[in-house]
Formats: structure tokens, C-alpha cells, sequence
């Protein structure tokens, strides 16, 4: 497993220098288990809600000036069209997985129930996979409603390439070693619980290409998990559909490469282990993180409903809280 990661680690970080987000005086440090998981400067966080993209996009980060992002109306255009070339191909069978849920769920009664859906939003889900997992959160937001039950819908990403603003700042400021998550996250509020449905405006901002960046899970997780504590049902789960293990270029750069893996495992275990929420992943093309009790893997995009689907009703036979 180890092994693994330090090989789909390397090539990630190989990709994201060809994307733009490595630099030539970028090094690797050896791995250190035993370093605590920090964060250099969390100031540049950002939580947003759908309504806030694009416009927050160009402020968000210092991509903009550097020619990194896309800001035009093609790419968004383009990644639309796949949405609804991928519900309109898919429309029987949501049909069909919609009746087995609210089959399922008339069993157990919706207003004991809230899921949050919160979807990986890096660079390697652009095209079919966030297509897929856009119309699949759009189609399970609405099975949940029927059924009187709530659900949320979250995104994570993260607040520019290679570190953003937090970069900067750690460079400005004599490069100290081992700095911990050196990235600006950026997470998103596509559906709150208190609304019934994911709105249209919601949909097309998930869509937009200049949320793909990179993807720090574990952080993702944790603030997903606060949000649900929030809510007054006895029964709370939460669904991460991901395309692969967490990478951000230049933390893995400067803390090592299992810096992002070990607080993910670290992560699921503590959230699991509290016994509040049900957790559960779906890995697209993947196999999810192996800390997680519930997963499944989607072989191609198209599966991703089915998969979700059938997890969310395991969770619910195997995974009651108190």
C-alpha cells in the first residue's frame, strides 16, 4: 500500500509540474512519520458558497496573473454539455437506483436521516468524472428529498496551484523547513442541509473548471464531519467520492510524501471511531483509503450512481449510530 502511494504520489507530483505548479528549486524531503500534521497559514482558507463562483475565483488565489486559469465561458460550456450528455444517457437506469432507494428507505424513516455527498474537486476529475459526480449529487439530492430525508452537498479543492497565497507567504518568510499543509484550501457549500434541493445556479458553478485544483482530504473530511455534527438526526453519514489519494505539489514537496496520507487515515479513524457519523468513500477508478469501514469502487464514471447508491444503502443496514 505504502509502496503504491510513493509511486502515484511521484506521478502526481510529475503531472502538477507539467500543469504549471512546480518550479526547479522545488526539492523532496524524506518522508518523516512521526512529524505532527500542521498547517502554515490557515488565514488563506476560504469557504464558499455556490453563489460565490466564479467571482471569488479570481481573488482567491494568485493563479489569475499567472495565466493558470482557465476564465471563460468554453470550458464551463463544454463541462455542462458532458453533465447532461451523461444524466440523458444515464436516465433509466437513475430511474431504476431512485425506486430501489426509496424502496429502501421507506423502511427507515427520512427524517431520522441526513448525508452529505462531498466530492474530490482536483485536477484529475475534470471532464467525464466531475460530469458524472456533479449529475450523480444532483440525482441522489433530489431520491433524499422525496424520501423526507436531508442531505448536504460539499466540494473540496484547493485556493490556487502550487500553494497559493500560503506559498507566498512561506517564502516571504525564509522557507522554514517542514512548514506542514502549505496550500490555501479552498471548500464549497453546493447544498446545504436546510435546502431541499441542489439548485440549477449550484449545479453549473460545481461544473466550472477553475475549482479543479488539488485535493487535502483529510482537512475535507474533518470539516464535513463538523457541519453534520451540527444536525439534530440521529442518524448522520457521509459519502466522499475521490478520484485518488490527497496531493498537493508543494506540501508533499516540503513535508514529505505521506504527509497527506497519514492525516486522511488519521482522519477516518478518529471520525470513526467517535461513532457519530457513518463514513463511507466511492473511488473512481481507485480503491478508496483502506482506514474507511465503507467503500466502493466505481470502475468509470458512469458507475459512479450505482456505486453511491448501493453504499449509502450498506451504510445505512450496517453502519447505526447511537
Amino acid at each position: 500500500m505504502i509502496t503504491s502511494l510513493l509511486f502515484l504520489g511521484s506521478f502526481f507530483l510529475s503531472w502538477l509540474r507539467r500543469r504549471g505548479g512546480g518550479t526547479a528549486r522545488d526539492v523532496q524531503v524524506p518522508d518523516d512519520p512521526t512529524q505532527p500534521y500542521t498547517i502554515y497559514a490557515p488565514e488563506f482558507d476560504l469557504v464558499l458558497s455556490a453563489a460565490d463562483i466564479p467571482a471569488a475565483l479570481a481573488s482567491a488565489s494568485p493563479d489569475l496573473s499567472k495565466g493558470w486559469l482557465e476564465w471563460g465561458d468554453s470550458g464551463w460550456i463544454a463541462a455542462r454539455a458532458r453533465a447532461e450528455k451523461f444524466r440523458t444517457a444515464s436516465e433509466a437506469r437513475m430511474a431504476e437506483l431512485r425506486e430501489d432507494v426509496l424502496r429502501y428507505l421507506a423502511g427507515n424513516p427520512g427524517g431520522e436521516i441526513v448525508v452529505t455527498l462531498l466530492i474530490d474537486l482536483s485536477g484529475s476529475m475534470k471532464g467525464e468524472r466531475i460530469a458524472a459526480a456533479a449529475a450523480t449529487a444532483r440525482w441522489l439530492s433530489d431520491v433524499l428529498a422525496d424520501a423526507g430525508a436531508r442531505s448536504e452537498v460539499l466540494g473540496f479543492s484547493t485556493g490556487g496551484w502550487h500553494g497559493g497565497f500560503a506559498r507566498r507567504k512561506w517564502l516571504s518568510s525564509n522557507r522554514p523547513a517542514r512548514p506542514g499543509r502549505l496550500c490555501s484550501l479552498l471548500h464549497v457549500v453546493f447544498k446545504a442541509a436546510d435546502e431541499e434541493r441542489l439548485s440549477d445556479a449550484a449545479f453549473r458553478a460545481m461544473l466550472h473548471p477553475d475549482l479543479l485544483r488539488e485535493n487535502v482530504d483529510g482537512e475535507a473530511i474533518a470539516w464535513a464531519s463538523d457541519r453534520l455534527d451540527e444536525s439534530a438526526e440521529p442518524r448522520k453519514f457521509l459519502i466522499v467520492v475521490s478520484d485518488g489519494a490527497p496531493v498537493d505539489y508543494v506540501t508533499l514537496s516540503y513535508n514529505g510524501m505521506g504527509f497527506l496520507a497519514r492525516h486522511l487515515t488519521a482522519t477516518v479513524r478518529q471520525v470513526q471511531d467517535a461513532s457519530r457519523i457513518s463514513l463511507g468513500a466511492v473511488g473512481l477508478e481507485w480503491p478508496p483509503n483502506e482506514a474507511f469501514r465503507f467503500s466502493a469502487v466505481a470502475a468509470e464514471p458512469t458507475a459512479i450512481p450505482e456505486a453511491t447508491a448501493t453504499l449509502l444503502v450498506q451504510m445505512i443496514e450496517g453502519g447505526r449510530t447511537p
